[in-house]
């Protein structure tokens, strides 16, 4: 057994592995390249002086910064030729403005933080999507434009290759810029071959879809890209000869073209590093010094990605308005345009819909985050001292250095409260307008500081813009995300220190006259200060925010007017088979459809989990759960329901659930049930037995006599050995909860009880019956319990019910499908190792015996949950109990 566990394990790697062959490979490289980066970049940064950067960024004037903004979004424009070419040629009949507002924010979202051209294809895909285009037609159209938009960098690698710019030593000199070049080079003759080989034709055109192919566009797409990537190199040589540097417009050409083919093949999100790394190297390679090589790439980065990308969050937002206003939970948001005829890799895109559908909200924490690290490295890096000077004579010193302190405390805690703009929580989206704004005025008085005084208005204006985005409550505070922040202000504050010790005493040098910024930068001891400071009341706000957040709904125990209520509930519209197990009180209650509908759930970690289906009025239980799921999602949890019944599959799966077989249920029809034939001879037997011994059967009703309590709790007590107790799907021994429901005991000669088993009606109008708590005397006979089934289920059949649940049989029938979902396949195994510990195979072998019927039960719960996390969640869950808090 254990050999076959060891060889279903390595088949299962060997599955997921090639699965997803493509993530791992891309997870390989992108940890080699960072590896190298923060290797090769660490011995680049020591031998530049930031000082020297700062003072030369000073120095440009305000009417130069202007043209290399006009720059940018000049070059970055050139991009909007490939939505308008691609929609002329496919009519898509939009207005000239619509498709340049499509094309610059998927193209700018695709510069700073794709991957290849996957970002910029998703986002195409629901800005037109938005617009009425056939998913399936632009889905075409996008796989004609997607790989034509690196044609262009292939162009350029092809001519530097031959040496057009005269750098060939260079490329002998460092091989591995040569050889990202040359795969580059190679893609162009490449891209003209992909309609002549036919398995790379199927790739891109959807099954069924018959196209000849578009020529002329693919021709006019290559002519786009090398215009496009010629005016990012015309930028950069733009740059470099505003600020006195002589460079070629060859030289400039060949600088864009290695640090982008570099961060291309990095594959590391809009080539952060490896990009930077390698302009920057390139750079002084063709005679630039270091601190200007360094600035250029500041200029052009902010110019290229950073403003235009600032630009296109805003085109975002108010492109996709009326979803950012919507509260819809991402549960009940299933991807429903996903063709199955789409080929495997259009599908890398689409696939990505759901975590980015939200990408305007989304850039809004990014932007936050951005203005945390500005105000980080605004407070590590000295002013322009003639602006000092004049706040100086203004205020007094001792505001200053306060100015310096709180900007530094607004920056972690935009940086930690990024992430509830992202959940859409309403405090946090309260807190940061009111930290922007604070930080703005406070970054004015520091040092006169307006360019980010205004950056930090604009992010609250658009924060403002989205004010009813934000609906959430609240949103689950994990131990783990707690660390995770503590990790990252640790960081960003080891940030100010590194930047504001490296650069404060050469830039007072600069200035050769100190005045006001020799007092305020005044050695290691003043920075430590401030980052001791900020970090000890950044933290203990965080504390105090997380202490007066709104409480959520999610009560431990339940009153006895929640009781009473449930109680008059089930007297009109019945329960189910787990109902009684709601009197426990360690569930929550949610009333849904006008209290048509009872959805009962515990809450673990950020899950919400129901306990078997809704019970009500199913007219009303797809939208109680819809309902149900708009609730949870207002306090960031993620809903799922447990030990839900085959006969409701179907709602669920509408509601966006995927489902795990969790076992079968055995339910004996008692109209039909007889102690006759050659399978109930052991029935038989353990009905004769049972009378040989002279052992009576009983049920005994409520209110029970406290020492009759007394006995049971005994021989719980003994029964239990010291276990802890269960609970949420299991019942407990507590007396309030006990006393609820007929217990059925069996007593000996001496009118004692040796075994107990409470009761839990079905609230059918007793039709149903299930068994709850069984338990006996160490000392009772052979055979007890099943004396105690076989009498329960012949009371039950007296008393004119016609079915009795006898209860769940784990991990049964589970997984035994040749083509079952890999999930249950380990079940199955689990089931077969399991018999060693726990008898699996046995409690159904024992259930078999009162011939009943099985019905299986599953556990739903949404796609984008991790199915071990959730089952071992559960697990928590149940090995939970309420014991002490209900005890009278």
């Amino acid at each position: 057994m254990f050999k076959e566990f060891i060889k279903w394990i390595c088949i299962n790697i060997k599955s997921i592995v090639f699965q997803n062959r493509k993530n791992i490979v891309r997870l390989i490289i992108s940890s080699l390249s960072i590896l190298i980066i923060l290797v090769m970049g660490s011995n680049e940064i020591k031998n530049v002086n930031i000082s020297y950067t700062v003072h030369l960024l000073y120095e440009i004037s305000k009417y130069k910064i202007f043209l290399f903004i006009i720059g940018g979004l000049i070059a970055v424009f050139g991009m909007v030729l490939y939505d308008y070419c691609t929609s002329k040629y496919f009519n898509l009949y939009l207005p000239v403005l619509k498709i340049i507002k499509i094309s610059w924010i998927a193209n700018t979202f695709n510069n700073l933080w794709g991957i290849v051209a996957l970002t910029g294809a998703t986002l195409r895909t629901i800005l037109y999507k938005k617009q009425n285009v056939s998913i399936r037609k632009f889905i075409y159209a996008n796989s004609i434009l997607i790989p034509s938009t690196i044609t262009g960098l292939s162009f350029l690698a092809i001519i530097e290759i031959f040496n057009f710019f005269g750098l060939k030593s260079v490329l002998l000199e460092h091989k591995f810029i040569l050889i990202s070049l040359m795969i580059f080079g190679l893609y162009l003759p490449f891209y003209f071959l992909l309609y002549r080989i036919n398995w790379l034709k199927e790739k891109l055109i959807p099954k069924g879809l018959k196209q000849i192919e578009p020529k002329l566009l693919r021709v006019i797409l290559v002519f786009v890209s090398i215009f496009e990537w010629t005016l990012a190199g015309g930028l950069l040589w733009f740059i470099c000869r505003s600020i006195t540097i002589q460079i070629t417009f060859g030289k400039a050409l060949f600088v864009i073209a290695a640090s982008s083919a570099v961060g291309i093949i990095s594959l590391i999100p809009g080539g952060i590093g490896a990009f930077d790394l390698v302009f920057y190297w390139v750079l002084q390679l063709n005679g630039v010094v270091s601190y200007r090589a360094l600035a250029i790439l500041i200029i052009y980065r902010a110019v290229y990605y950073v403003i235009p990308w600032i630009i296109g969050v805003a085109l975002s937002i108010w492109e996709v308005r009326d979803t950012i206003s919507k509260n819809i939970p991402k549960a009940i948001v299933p991807i429903t345009y996903v063709q199955k005829s789409l080929s495997g890799w259009q599908r890398i895109w689409i696939s990505n819909y759901e975590h980015i559908v939200d990408f305007g909200v989304w850039a809004l924490s990014i932007l936050v985050f951005i203005c945390g690290i500005i105000l980080l490295v605004s407070a590590a890096i000295p002013g322009i001292a003639s602006r000092i000077d004049i706040i100086a004579d203004l205020t007094s010193f001792a505001f200053m250095r306060f100015s310096y302190r709180i900007s530094i405390v607004i920056g972690l805690l935009l940086l930690v409260i990024s992430r509830g703009i992202k959940e859409r929580v309403k405090m946090a989206y309260y807190f940061t307008v009111v930290l922007l704004l604070t930080g703005a005025l406070f970054t004015f008085f520091k040092g006169l500081n307006y360019e980010e005084a205004l950056f930090l208005l604009f992010v609250a204006f658009l924060l403002w813009f989205t004010r009813k985005g934000y609906y959430r409550e609240s949103a689950p505070v994990r131990i783990i995300t707690i660390i995770r922040f503590i990790i990252i202000t640790i960081l960003a504050l080891g940030l100010y220190v590194v930047v504001a010790r490296k650069v404060n005493i050469d830039f007072i040098r600069i200035y050769k006259e100190p005045g006001i910024i020799s007092k305020i930068f005044t050695g290691k001891r003043v920075i430590i200060d401030n980052a001791i400071y900020a970090f000890g009341l950044t933290w203990f706000l965080i504390g105090v925010g997380t202490l007066i957040r709104p409480k959520r709904p999610f009560r431990a125990t339940c009153s006895e007017k929640d009781l009473e209520k449930l109680k008059e509930f089930l007297t009109k519209y019945g329960g189910s088979y787990r109902t009684h197990l709601l009197f426990m009180r360690d569930k929550n209650f949610y009333w849904a459809q006008e209290d048509k509908v009872l959805i009962a759930y515990s809450n673990i970690r950020d899950k919400l989990v129901v306990l078997g289906d809704p019970i009500g009025d199913e007219a009303y239980f797809e939208k109680a759960i819809q309902e149900f799921q708009a609730f949870a999602d207002r306090y960031g949890m993620n809903p799922a329901f447990y030990q839900v019944s085959e006969k409701y599959l179907s709602m669920y799966h509408e509601n966006g659930y995927y489902f795990f077989k969790l076992g079968e249920e055995a339910i004996v029809d008692l109209t039909s049930f007889n102690l006759e034939g050659k399978k109930k001879k052991d029935m038989r037997l353990v009905k004769n037995r049972f009378e040989k011994d002279n052992l009576r059967f009983e049920v005994i009703h409520p209110p029970f006599s406290k020492s009759l309590m007394l006995e049971l709790e005994k021989i719980s007590n003994d029964w239990l050995k010291g276990r802890k107790e269960k609970g949420f799907s299991l019942g407990y021994f507590q007396e309030e909860y006990v006393n609820r429901s007929p217990v059925a005991v069996i007593k000996n000669n001496e009118n004692q009880i040796i075994a107990f088993a409470t009761l839990m009606p079905k609230y059918d109008n007793n039709k149903s019956m299930a068994v709850d708590l069984m338990r006996f005397r160490e000392d009772a006979p052979n055979g007890t319990m099943d004396t105690l089934f076989l009498q329960l289920i012949l009371w039950c059949q007296t008393q004119g019910y016609e079915n009795f649940n006898v209860g769940m049989a784990p991990l049964s029938k589970v997984g035994v499908a040749p083509y079952a979902h890999r999930q249950e396949k380990l079940a199955k195994i689990v089931y077969n190792l399991g018999n060693h510990w726990y008898s699996f195979s046995g409690l159904r072998k024992y259930k078999e015996k009162f011939d009943p019927n099985w019905e299986s039960k599953y556990l739903a719960y949404p796609q984008f949950i991790s199915l071990p996390t959730l089952i071992l969640d559960i697990a928590l869950l149940v090995s939970k109990h309420g014991e002490n808090k209900f005890k009278k």
